[in-house]
């Protein structure tokens, strides 16, 4: 039974790498395709480096562009 969960956990991990690297416009290091045969073709290891050194860094914008934080 842990055997099962663990293979159902590791794919769900590398479905979920796929479909972020599929949606993603502008990954960090390499193309969009380059990550896409990666996360597919190289198990664990794929999906690790692309939440390592492809995913895109998610920027926050500064709090004077938000007016409620003014307000407050």
């Amino acid at each position: 039974m842990s055997r099962v969960l663990i293979a159902v956990l590791l794919i769900a991990f590398q479905l979920y790498a796929l479909v972020e690297a599929a949606g993603t416009k502008r990954p960090r290091t390499m193309n969009q395709i380059a990550w896409i045969l990666v996360t597919t073709f190289v198990p664990v290891l794929g999906p690790i480096l692309w939440f390592w050194a492809g995913r895109p860094r998610r920027q926050l914008p500064p709090p004077d562009d938000n007016p409620d934080f003014f307000r407050k």
